[in-house]
Protein backbone atom coordinates (compact mmCIF):
# COMPACT_ATOMS: atom_id res chain seq x y z
CA UNK A 1 0.00 0.00 0.00
CA UNK A 2 1.28 2.80 -1.16
CA UNK A 3 1.27 6.36 1.41
CA UNK A 4 -1.94 9.02 1.00
CA UNK A 5 -1.25 12.81 0.96
CA UNK A 6 -2.77 15.32 -0.27
CA UNK A 7 -1.71 18.48 -1.07
CA UNK A 8 -2.62 21.63 0.81
CA UNK A 9 -4.51 22.88 -2.40
CA UNK A 10 -6.33 19.71 -2.42
CA UNK A 11 -7.29 19.99 1.05
CA UNK A 12 -8.32 23.46 1.16
CA UNK A 13 -10.41 22.56 -2.21
CA UNK A 14 -11.79 19.72 -0.32
CA UNK A 15 -12.77 22.28 2.60
CA UNK A 16 -14.43 24.61 0.64
CA UNK A 17 -16.15 21.89 -1.41
CA UNK A 18 -17.64 20.66 1.89
CA UNK A 19 -18.23 23.94 3.63
CA UNK A 20 -20.35 25.07 0.20
CA UNK A 21 -22.89 22.07 -0.16
CA UNK A 22 -22.82 21.83 4.04
CA UNK A 23 -24.83 24.95 3.71
CA UNK A 24 -27.34 23.96 1.30
CA UNK A 25 -27.53 20.02 2.59
CA UNK A 26 -25.32 18.91 5.24
CA UNK A 27 -26.00 15.04 4.52
CA UNK A 28 -24.99 15.44 0.92
CA UNK A 29 -21.71 17.29 2.21
CA UNK A 30 -20.80 14.29 4.52
CA UNK A 31 -21.86 11.88 1.66
CA UNK A 32 -19.50 14.23 -0.34
CA UNK A 33 -16.33 14.20 1.76
CA UNK A 34 -17.22 10.17 2.70
CA UNK A 35 -16.22 9.42 -1.00
CA UNK A 36 -13.90 11.70 -1.46
CA UNK A 37 -11.83 10.40 1.33
CA UNK A 38 -12.93 6.81 0.45
CA UNK A 39 -11.41 7.15 -3.66
CA UNK A 40 -8.31 8.41 -2.09
CA UNK A 41 -7.74 6.02 0.42
CA UNK A 42 -8.93 3.27 -2.76
CA UNK A 43 -5.77 5.09 -4.88
CA UNK A 44 -3.50 4.24 -2.25
CA UNK A 45 -4.11 0.62 -2.42
CA UNK A 46 -4.72 0.42 -6.08
CA UNK A 47 -3.50 3.49 -8.37
CA UNK A 48 -6.03 3.17 -11.54
CA UNK A 49 -7.45 6.21 -13.06
CA UNK A 50 -6.94 8.06 -16.17
CA UNK A 51 -3.77 9.88 -18.01
CA UNK A 52 -4.22 14.06 -17.01
CA UNK A 53 -2.01 16.33 -18.16
CA UNK A 54 1.80 16.55 -17.15
CA UNK A 55 2.58 13.37 -15.28
CA UNK A 56 -0.91 12.89 -13.38
CA UNK A 57 -4.02 10.56 -13.21
CA UNK A 58 -7.82 11.34 -12.78
CA UNK A 59 -9.93 9.13 -10.92
CA UNK A 60 -13.62 10.01 -10.78
CA UNK A 61 -15.16 9.80 -7.57
CA UNK A 62 -18.26 7.18 -7.77
CA UNK A 63 -21.43 8.62 -6.59
CA UNK A 64 -20.62 12.11 -7.22
CA UNK A 65 -19.50 14.61 -9.56
CA UNK A 66 -15.88 15.17 -8.66
CA UNK A 67 -12.46 14.30 -10.08
CA UNK A 68 -9.52 13.47 -8.21
CA UNK A 69 -6.34 14.98 -9.54
CA UNK A 70 -3.31 12.91 -8.10
CA UNK A 71 0.51 11.95 -8.89
CA UNK A 72 2.70 8.79 -8.47
CA UNK A 73 5.89 9.18 -6.24
CA UNK A 74 9.06 6.74 -7.62
CA UNK A 75 8.87 3.59 -7.11
CA UNK A 76 6.08 0.78 -6.60
CA UNK A 77 6.16 2.28 -3.08
CA UNK A 78 5.81 6.00 -3.94
CA UNK A 79 2.97 7.83 -2.60
CA UNK A 80 -0.27 8.64 -3.85
CA UNK A 81 -0.16 12.81 -3.95
CA UNK A 82 -3.89 14.16 -4.08
CA UNK A 83 -2.97 17.29 -5.82
CA UNK A 84 -6.36 18.60 -6.55
CA UNK A 85 -10.58 17.72 -6.03
CA UNK A 86 -12.74 19.50 -9.03
CA UNK A 87 -16.20 19.75 -9.70
CA UNK A 88 -16.94 17.56 -13.16
CA UNK A 89 -18.04 20.78 -14.52
CA UNK A 90 -15.27 22.90 -14.48
CA UNK A 91 -12.22 22.72 -16.88
CA UNK A 92 -10.12 20.90 -14.44
CA UNK A 93 -7.07 20.69 -17.06
CA UNK A 94 -7.11 25.04 -17.21
CA UNK A 95 -7.44 25.32 -13.15
CA UNK A 96 -4.86 22.78 -12.93
CA UNK A 97 -2.06 24.99 -14.19
CA UNK A 98 -3.10 28.06 -12.51
CA UNK A 99 -0.91 28.98 -9.65
CA UNK A 100 -1.54 27.79 -6.66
Amino acid sequence: MRRLEWSDRARTRFDSIFDYVAGRDFRAAVYIAERLEATAEALSRRPIGRPGPGRTYVKRVIGTRYLLVYALGPGDAGAVRILEVFHSSQDWTKLLSEPS
